[in-house]
């Protein structure tokens, strides 16, 4: 399963979780004000060529799905409220996890990705366009 040249979904989940072990080592990061704290999940995730190359192909696939506030605002309404009280990178784990057990997954080319990953590729993608 490849996606952009040479990662694998395993090289993927591996460097991403190495980013964002590093990111937030020794740090517990809470979310604050509304206007970042997807950023901050995107930095969560591993907001890496690979992130905003799924986030591409899901945009081109689904360009009426690649509006920036409705992807935020559908993050905002996927996270129950006493996760803003927890450290980010657990919660989003767990949300990532409950997708997946739930079935909230969806294809892109040969990946299989939780909505709240596809989501924030998806907005990686979006800003790193500008």
């Amino acid at each position: 399963m490849s996606v952009a040249s040479g990662w694998t979904r395993r090289r993927f989940l591996v460097a991403t979780s190495a980013v964002g072990t590093t990111a937030l080592a020794g740090t517990a990061i809470y979310w604050s004000m509304r206007d970042t704290w997807t950023e901050r999940l995107v930095q969560a995730l591993g907001d890496s060529p690979a992130t905003r190359e799924i986030g591409r192909v899901f945009v081109a696939a689904h360009p009426d799905q690649a509006r920036p506030e409705e992807l935020r605002e559908g993050l905002q309404r996927s996270f129950a409220a006493g996760d803003r009280a927890r450290p980010l990178r657990d919660a989003l784990a767990d949300k990532i996890e409950e997708d997946y057990r739930f079935g909230r997954v969806a294809q892109v080319e040969d990946w299989v990705l939780s909505e709240t990953e596809i989501r924030l590729c998806a907005l990686a993608a979006l800003a790193a366009e500008g």
